[in-house]
């Protein structure tokens, strides 16, 4: 596994910090179901999100799975 590191920038994005958690709790070995978490958010928000979501995936889980 990867060793995980912040960005030095989130671009003021809530999606952006929701996606890289959900990655580092996944890397932690911890259950967590992103549809729960996109379930309130805007068609937009939501494609956002999964977009970050994958990137931050194959960034540090070596996945090639997209959502």
């Amino acid at each position: 596994m990867k060793k995980l590191t912040v960005p030095l920038e989130f671009n003021g994005c809530d999606v952006e910090f929701l996606a890289f958690s959900v990655v580092y709790m996944e890397a932690a070995g911890r259950a967590v179901n992103p549809a729960h978490i996109a379930g309130n958010m805007s068609e937009q928000q939501r494609k956002s999100f999964y977009e970050r979501l994958n990137h931050y995936r194959n960034r540090f889980l070596d996945t090639t799975s997209e959502l």
